[in-house]
């Protein structure tokens, strides 16, 4: 199957699962007597957003009153409307197929079967629901990424970035990577909007409305908020795309999400070598959370920490860049500013930015435990500096 066709299986199964959520203040199921047979050329027939009808395993559904809702381009969906989509409810990525649960949802949009198909009232028995798995235990916080399966790093230390095209909606998925030692030490991935001028004017990491929306269309409260940094931690825990699975009620990202992954790491070089071993984290602070922050430098600006050590052990950090008016309230945060972030690749000619970097030497202080031994990156040295100053500061009443 090409890379397209498998695109549109993905955004189709995305749009199934999401109209999942919708179900529920729907019209009662079709009941199992209803065996009404659809020829393929009736079926051919309802291939708009006016009325779209799927035939799956011989099965066919109606899912138009459902086309309004879906947060995705319309396109998605048409694209498959009056077509056999066994395929594309199969193969959702990954190799993974669907529930039960939501074979059982979906049942509600059934008008009858395909002509042929043979089915019977018994075949048409919704199937009973599972349960849902049971939530495994996180990680602990201070685990590094596991090195490539063949023990050696895959790519050369630097920083890469890469963005897709828009889709119909303006939306642009984009990805910044940093290596060091062979290892994605930090990541960052958004989907953003630009106006004529290429200036970011959406993020959907920070549009709580946007979140809102996604979980009101899906069976599940997952939202971007989640699903993005969902991606972007096992992607460093895994050590490459290949060690990051798909989230549920979040498919079409996940799409997106490899794409540019797989589109930044074509200008990564190859490079064999053997793996680098995991340093040991310095332990024996004293639990607690700490901070501390810096003189503000000549244009005003200033680095800030805050630390939490749970059982002796650094657990999360926090780290920005910022301003401050004078009033002493934050009118700059790095953390979140797409026009900086473009200057500062601009500036240094590669493709880091703090939306790596910050991320990254965040890494390494919980993964060593020790300021002293965090390593620069290349393009934000200064940043380096800074970070090793305020962390030691603030690490201080933690001995």
């Amino acid at each position: 199957m090409n890379k397209i066709a498998y695109t549109l299986f993905v955004a189709f199964v995305a749009s199934v699962l999401t109209l999942l959520g919708v179900n529920a203040l729907t019209d009662s199921p079709a009941g199992d007597d209803d065996l009404r047979e659809i020829s393929l050329a009736e079926l051919a027939e309802h291939d708009s957003t006016d009325s779209c009808w799927k035939a799956i395993d011989g099965r066919v559904y109606d899912i138009t009153s459902y086309i309004p809702n879906h947060p995705t381009p319309e396109h998605v969906i048409a694209d498959w409307c009056g077509q056999e989509s066994t395929e594309a409810w199969e193969a959702i990525g990954n190799g993974r197929g669907h529930s039960a649960t939501a074979a059982a949802m979906l049942a509600r949009y059934r008008i009858g079967v395909l002509e042929g198909s043979g089915l019977t009232a018994a075949d048409l028995a919704e199937p009973e629901a599972t349960p849902a798995p049971q939530r495994q235990p996180a990680a602990p916080a201070r685990a590094a990424a596991a090195p490539s399966a063949s023990g050696v790093a895959q790519w050369a230390d630097g920083s890469y970035y890469a963005e897709l095209e828009p889709d119909s909606r303006g939306w642009i998925a984009l990805v910044e990577l940093t290596i060091k030692d062979g290892r994605i030490v930090g990541a960052h991935y958004d989907e953003v909007q630009r106006d004529d001028a290429g200036n970011v004017t959406g993020s959907k990491l920070q549009d709580y409305g946007y979140a809102a929306n996604w979980r009101n269309n899906r069976p599940t409260d997952v939202s971007q908020l989640s699903a993005f940094p969902g991606y972007v931690e096992q992607l460093i825990r895994a050590g490459g795309p290949q060690g990051v699975d798909a989230i549920s009620g979040a498919t079409s990202a996940f799409d997106s999400f490899t794409a540019a992954l797989e589109l930044a790491l074509a200008d990564a070089e190859v490079v064999e070598r053997a793996a680098p071993a995991m340093p040991e984290a310095l332990g024996g602070y004293r639990d607690g959370t700490y901070y501390a922050e810096t003189e503000p430098n000549a244009r005003g600006q200033l680095a800030l920490i805050e630390i939490t050590v749970r059982d002796g052990y650094i657990f999360s950090v926090h780290y920005d860049e910022i301003g401050r008016d004078e009033d002493g309230n934050v009118n700059l945060s790095k953390r979140t500013d797409y026009g900086y972030a473009q200057r500062w690749r601009n500036a240094v000619d590669s493709g880091v930015s703090q939306f790596s970097a910050f991320p990254a030497y965040v890494r390494q202080l919980i993964e060593t435990g020790d300021p002293e031994a965090v390593d620069g990156i290349s393009g934000a040295t200064s940043t380096y500096d800074w970070f090793r100053e305020v962390s030691a500061e603030a690490l201080q009443d933690a001995r």
